[in-house]
């Protein structure tokens, strides 16, 4: 979906270098605007500052410009986005890229596409330059830490934004040894708040965690963890089955959420359904 919404967006500019197979230095990219004073967009190019690979989804040179954008498939701009757009800002500033202007594109929830899509309507774009100004050193440093691996599997750095707006791709390191079978993480129907506050207070398997917090479901999953058997509640299950009543009928359908509008009057991510099953079964045997 990311290359598909970036490669659409990239279509507003002529020309665009869209394979660039190595890591691009400053002075790489110097020679690139130089061949092309009149603008030249770089799709997807990528970087490398100690250690630290990452990609700019669209670069746009012009003059003695250098226009960055972060191009999310999403209609709603979060503060990860933000995040995510400042900490490149800086990483581009470490190798001597300082951009001109920073930029987050994302998908217009209201557009409706009429015969042909304009990326005029159907992308949003709003100046991040302001906002990502904010990140200084003491920001970088932190997350250049993390981000090589400075910091030893602890509870202290894990949060709820290891998981949104995306999984961090350090995740299996930061949380190594805290998502065993009994772990607090695998409590079902447990906010993830909560467990990782229970966690930080050294709440972190099965056996500390305080049965007054416990819901009945909860007491069973920690109860036959132990016993590593299966619970059946066979009163709940002859209940259950006690009201069904033939013929029965069931329904089931397929779905899907293009991000760009496949037909006319359609908006992203709109659901269009277009595979459906039903069955019916007469009598029970």
């Amino acid at each position: 979906i990311v290359d598909q919404v970036v490669t659409y967006y990239a279509t507003q500019f002529k020309p665009v270098i869209k394979t660039i197979k190595t890591i691009l230095s400053l002075q790489e990219l110097t020679n690139i605007h130089s061949k092309h004073p009149d603008g030249v967009g770089l799709l997807f190019p990528k970087f490398i500052f100690e250690s630290i690979e990452f990609t700019i989804p669209f670069i746009y040179l012009e003059k003695d410009t250098i226009n960055i954008y972060q191009i999310k498939p999403t209609t709603l701009i979060k503060p990860g986005h933000i995040k995510d757009t400042g900490l490149k800002k800086i990483l581009l500033s470490k190798i001597g890229i300082i951009p001109t202007t920073v930029s987050i594109v994302c998908v217009n929830k209201y557009f409706q596409r009429k015969t042909d899509i304009s990326p005029e309507q159907y992308f949003y774009t709003k100046s991040l330059t302001k906002e990502t100004n904010r990140f200084d050193k003491a920001n970088y440093a932190a997350i250049k830490r993390l981000l090589l691996k400075e910091y030893p599997g602890s509870p202290t750095i894990i949060g709820k934004y290891c998981h949104k707006p995306r999984p961090c791709p350090f995740l299996n390191y930061c949380w190594k040894g805290i998502t065993e079978d009994d772990s607090i993480f695998k409590l079902k129907g447990y906010p993830l708040g909560e467990k990782i506050k229970n966690y930080k207070k050294g709440i972190q398997s099965f056996k500390q965690i305080p049965k007054s917090i416990l819901l009945e479901k909860q007491h069973n999953q920690i109860k036959f963890n132990f016993e590593k058997s299966l619970l059946i509640d066979k009163p709940k299950l002859k209940k259950f089955l006690s009201h069904i009543k033939y013929p029965l009928v069931s329904i089931d359908f397929e779905a899907c959420h293009p991000v760009i509008p496949l037909y006319e009057d359609c908006s992203p991510f709109e659901a269009i359904p277009f595979l459906y099953s039903l069955h019916k079964l007469q009598k029970k045997d």
